[in-house]
């Protein structure tokens, strides 16, 4: 990508740069901007003038923004402060205001301001309520369509993975060729792979470092194949679904070569494994069983586990997961889902400490920082015993895989654990579907099977 950013679809563009001179007389000596000996701190324009910038202009898009625009004091001043690089707070643009409105000035610059600036068409914007909306009619009916049936999180994805897209292109959806498609996705593949390339080389001991040249390239395509799904996404919306079809996911698709996931014949090699303790291998079935995020960052997920959430009447536990719709209780997760004595060995376990946390006391620690320094031995450790690269992340993806060996429904899988008492939380088969293709396909030609030895014998019997 260029050195030189982009402006953003939406900023303030001022089609009059000037304001009359009669005008910047007044203000300049208001301010004294003309030279004129200042005392005490220097105000917000003498600031902005000392910067090389014009504050003129400033004063002008300072008054669009609040007035016309409807921007929020705070707003203005995060604006003028990332613009120009002014430190502003929301006091020092409300004092702006009030002293051009004290010395008669504002109504006149108001007055020019809604004669004479002109916006760039906002690509999407947040409404009062709250909800999504766009200058550009096809965009606005798209997230008017969608807005009861996609999770706000993946709308916004889509909006500023579009905002890119047209700020490089300088087109809107309606106009793209095959070319601008072609160039963009090129060009963002190219930047990802630098970029996974220069992180294998810095850390060439940690995770991407190990990877092969094919698994780089194909996180490359990955992250690549997001913009290609918003394109696509727009295209077919305005019609253009000619174009949509010539650019295909399975070019960008990442090939999941990575082995990521526990077999039931490796997890025999590992309970007798020297290297892990009896609380290691117990925490391990814990986090398979649970399916739950590791929580590095906060006490969620496999580090936020406490004794006192366990319900020992159910053999069930509530589970914190910090990272889900801004956190999320999943209640009553069951303790013995693949191993049924695992309950039972939690209870009779030897606790190290009086910790509430369930890895602190069985392991010794008093900090989150311990638990993720203990995380990062048990990726060696566990990399070591299978021979191939594995972290403890990959426990979630195996509560998964077991599941579906099971022959477990997927929606089931992906769905909430506090409905089901296990699975992933996703909410979505569609991702489940994503990450794991190999073996739900395996598992829906089984679900075909059992048709054609039911249903299908029964209906050839009877003809």
């Amino acid at each position: 990508m260029s050195g030189k950013t982009p402006k953003r679809v939406g900023e303030v563009e001022l089609k009059v740069a000037d304001l009359p001179s009669e005008l910047k007389t007044k203000i300049a000596e208001l301010f004294k901007l003309n030279g004129a000996k200042r005392a005490g701190r220097p105000n917000l324009l003498q600031i902005i003038q000392d910067r090389g910038h014009d504050p003129f202009k400033i004063v002008l898009e300072v008054v669009f923004l609040h007035f016309i625009e409807k921007f929020s004091l705070e707003k203005v001043a995060e604006r003028v402060q990332n613009k120009y690089g002014v430190e502003t707070t929301k006091m020092t643009v409300s004092n702006l205001i009030s002293t051009l409105d004290k010395a008669g000035l504002l109504s006149q610059i108001l007055d020019y301001a809604q004669a004479k600036v002109e916006r760039k068409i906002r690509l999407w914007w947040l409404d009062e309520q709250g909800r999504y909306r766009s200058d550009v009619d096809y965009i606005d009916s798209w997230l008017e369509r969608h807005r009861h049936t996609l999770k706000q999180k993946v709308i916004q994805t889509h909006l500023r993975n579009l905002e890119e897209i047209v700020n490089e292109l300088k087109k809107l959806p309606h106009e793209w060729n095959e070319d601008d498609i072609a160039r963009f996705l090129n060009m963002k593949y190219e930047y990802y792979k630098k970029a996974i390339q220069e992180r294998a080389q810095a850390n060439h001991k940690g995770f991407y470092g190990k990877l092969t040249e094919k698994e780089l390239d194909d996180r490359a395509r990955e992250n690549t194949r997001k913009y290609l799904v918003t394109m696509r996404r727009f295209l077919m919306w305005v019609g253009r679904s000619d174009l949509a079809v010539k650019f295909g996911h399975s070019e960008w698709k990442r090939e999941y070569a990575l082995i990521d996931y526990i077999s039931l014949e490796e997890w025999q090699k590992i309970e007798a494994s020297e290297l892990f303790t009896p609380e290691e291998i117990l925490l391990l079935k814990l986090h398979i069983t649970l399916g739950c995020r590791e929580g590095h960052k906060e006490r969620s997920g496999l580090s936020g586990l406490r004794w006192s959430k366990i319900n020992w009447k159910t053999n069930r536990i509530d589970v914190y997961e910090s990272k889900v719709k801004g956190g999320l209780i999943w209640q009553g997760c069951s303790l013995a889902l693949f191993w049924p004595d695992l309950p039972e060995q939690l209870k009779n376990a030897k606790r190290k400490n009086d910790s509430d946390f369930i890895v602190d006391s069985l392991l010794g620690f008093s900090s989150l920082n311990q638990v993720v320094e203990w995380y990062s031995s048990m990726n060696e450790r566990l990399t070591k015993v299978l021979g191939r690269h594995y972290r403890m992340h990959f426990n979630r993806k195996t509560h998964a895989i077991w599941l579906i060996e099971a022959d477990v429904a997927l929606e089931v899988i992906a769905g909430k654990p506090s409905q089901a008492f296990f699975g992933v939380g996703w909410e979505d088969v569609q991702v489940l579907l994503q990450h794991y293709g190999t073996f739900t396909e395996q598992k829906v030609r089984r679900e075909l099977a059992k048709v054609q030895q039911t249903v299908q014998a029964r209906l050839t019997s009877a003809a």
